[in-house]
């Protein structure tokens, strides 16, 4: 047997082992079940535009639920304090989500700007009167807040055309006080040859429970209604403005103020009243407020709205509260109000940190009818009549002189006023 054939024998016949076969026939076997996987997979694909696979319908049967956007609400709160001297207003966006209420900060209460960006407006009336140029009529134009001081620097009106401080004549304090007001109101209106219809202005207050309003009182509910009528357009017209994302509309006319109100119930309008106010007081505000367009006016005292937000931010910074009197002087221009609480108790939980006071008058409120307006002008009285002793000159000559160098102290500010809102506001009042 030669070297060749031992090593045959030795080694065995070539592929006559079984444990051998079997490894060859499985390898072959996996193979083809591979190539044939690639196959079906291949089949059962598209390609996309930019030559991409695309997973088949079987590879995207998996599904997901469609979002959902949020459910939003806004509530508006408007405060509109029409004081003695001055106006001013502010809101707050009051937004909830899904039906929760999300939190307001004392940064989201914003305030309402008026003329060239100021914070207030005067609390003032005038009516002007200018001859139509066609039919040759007399046209009587109502004027209101900063439109007033801009038609008397023009001298489009003069001093007696204008009425001021026109909320304490609603006030029964007040007008037990101020003996000629009644006659002063028909001073003025029969000086312009103005015939006011009332007749809604007693069907309000008889609504609201003073049928017996005496002639002078409807007047003055008329006025100030109609000073709140135009207040309200101009603060509804700002937030629209700044808000857009409440999507209200242009307010072009009264009558749409009255009607969007009315369809709009997530709008609320507080009104500040001095501390001491009767039934008889509130009743004539209400029905002012309703001939501005405001159907459900929400009356708040005026220093217990400023304790409250005391005591707001106190427990904000974690000072107690509980146990302690507050007094609160309200010194305005037409009232001064006194309110001496002391705090009971407080709950304290939710978002906004407070949901609950427990208070207790330690003494009624008061108000007192003696004002800033109402000293300045006794105060002006008596200058004026010195004056007049003094100089020897009429009274409407002092007052000529008056505006005369009030004009000129305005035109010196201008000359040396670099700021763009003022100089555009004293170009207006300069003419």
């Amino acid at each position: 047997m030669n070297r060749r054939s031992q090593t045959r024998q030795a080694s065995g016949p070539t592929g006559s082992d079984p444990g051998r076969k079997r490894q060859r026939e499985n390898a072959a076997e996996e193979s083809q079940n591979k190539k044939a996987k690639a196959t079906k997979k291949g089949a059962t694909q598209t390609s996309r535009r930019d030559g991409s696979p695309e997973p088949s319908q079987a590879n995207t049967t998996k599904s997901f639920a469609p979002t959902r956007n949020p459910q939003v609400e806004y509530h508006v709160l408007l405060v509109i304090d029409g004081g003695t001297e001055d106006i001013k207003a502010a809101y707050a966006i009051v937004k909830t989500i899904d039906g929760v209420e999300q939190p307001v900060e004392p940064n989201d209460v914003k305030p309402i700007e008026w003329s060239e960006g100021e914070l207030s407006t005067c609390s003032q009336m005038a009516h002007k009167q200018t001859v139509d140029a066609s039919s040759g009529e007399t046209v009587t134009t109502d004027l209101f807040g900063y439109q007033v001081d801009t038609a008397q620097a023009k001298g489009e009106i003069e001093e007696k055309n204008i009425t001021r401080h026109m909320k304490p004549m609603l006030f029964e304090g007040h007008l037990a006080q101020e003996k000629k007001s009644g006659s002063a109101v028909d001073r003025i209106m029969g000086r312009l040859n103005l015939n006011p219809d009332l007749s809604r202005t007693t069907a309000l207050l008889s609504a609201v429970g003073d049928q017996f309003a005496h002639h002078t009182v409807k007047l003055e509910v008329q006025r100030y209604g109609r000073l709140l009528q135009w207040v309200l357009r101009h603060c509804l017209q700002r937030i629209r403005n700044n808000q857009r994302e409440l999507d209200w509309p242009d307010f072009d006319r009264i009558e749409d103020i009255e009607n969007f109100l009315k369809d709009n119930p997530n709008i609320t309008i507080g009104l500040p009243v001095p501390a001491k106010c009767t039934d008889q007081d509130n009743r004539r505000i209400v029905a002012a407020a309703n001939l501005a367009g405001i159907e459900h006016p929400n009356l708040m005292s005026e220093p217990a709205a400023a304790l409250m937000h005391e005591l707001r931010e106190k427990l904000k910074r974690n000072i107690p509260v509980v146990g302690k009197r507050y007094l609160v002087l309200d010194a305005g221009a037409g009232s001064a109000d006194f309110l001496l609480v002391f705090v009971d108790d407080v709950e304290v939980e939710g978002h906004d940190g407070m949901t609950a006071l427990t208070l207790r008058a330690e003494l009624p409120p008061d108000t007192k009818w003696c004002g800033g307006a109402g000293v300045n002008a006794h105060a002006a009285k008596l200058l004026l009549k010195e004056m007049v002793t003094a100089t020897r000159k009429p009274l409407k000559w002092l007052l000529k002189k008056v505006q005369s160098n009030r004009l000129a102290k305005l035109k010196r500010e201008l000359s040396r006023c670099n700021d763009p809102a003022r100089r555009r506001q004293l170009e207006s009042l300069t003419g």
